[in-house]
């Protein structure tokens, strides 16, 4: 029966995924802005609103540990939010592909390619540099369901110069991903996604990193990121 219930979030994760397969495949032959842009909206609310009201939910009365335990409420939190997260990424995708070749101007469209590359290799390696310095678990917010022993502050690496290089120099692939494909509603979404992200990290993470610092004067909590 346990191992029935740790294999149960997985599974209906791969479900999720085929069903949404054909979906994403369907917009993207349609080839449509208006339809892509409605998906990418629709994709990043769940997104947003999913991960924001758990861990609301979570950090203010426990939710997920007093139904599942620690350890079985993070896999569920996890796979649920790791299933918007990639349908929130195909959405930014398929806006780039339908608005492809819209981003017109000065510049030649090789010139913003290359500059596209730039960012995206930028803002994914500024990604893993920074998830590389949290705790392990950080990039799903383990820290909101499983005790860490060590809580800190992270000062290292791009923490040392930003406070928080996730949802701020880490979203420059999204950006780099329009410029790739020279699409200008690809832009559009790349902001809307960085503006949701942070909203919802003022919203439901920032209250509980200062929870956790004036419950413990001598030790900082650790960053919490996605």
């Amino acid at each position: 029966m346990d191992e029935f219930r740790r294999a149960l979030p997985r599974a209906l994760g791969w479900m999720a995924y085929a069903a949404l397969l054909p979906a994403w495949l369907l917009v993207a032959s349609l080839d449509s802005i208006p339809l892509a842009f409605a998906w990418f909206l629709a994709a990043r609310a769940a997104y947003v609103l999913f991960v924001g009201f758990s861990l609301r939910a979570q950090n203010s009365n426990r939710w997920y540990t007093r139904r599942f335990g620690a350890e079985e409420g993070y896999r569920r939190f996890r796979a649920a939010a790791l299933a918007t997260m990639v349908n929130d990424v195909a959405g930014i995708g398929l806006v780039c592909w339908a608005g492809r070749g819209t981003l017109a101007g000065p510049v030649s469209s090789w010139a913003l390619v290359a500059f596209g590359g730039l960012l995206f290799a930028l803002g994914v390696g500024i990604r893993a540099w920074a998830t590389a310095c949290l705790p392990a678990g950080s990039f799903f917010w383990k820290g909101s369901f499983v005790p860490c022993v060590d809580q800190r502050f992270v000062t290292s690496g791009p923490y040392r110069w930003c406070a928080n290089p996730m949802y701020t120099l880490g979203y420059l692939h999204a950006y780099g991903a329009a410029l790739l494909f020279c699409s200008l509603p690809g832009l559009a979404a790349a902001f809307l996604a960085q503006a949701a992200i942070l909203l919802m990290n003022r919203w439901a993470e920032q209250p509980h990193t200062e929870r956790l610092r004036h419950a413990a004067p001598g030790r900082a909590a650790a960053r919490q990121a996605a």
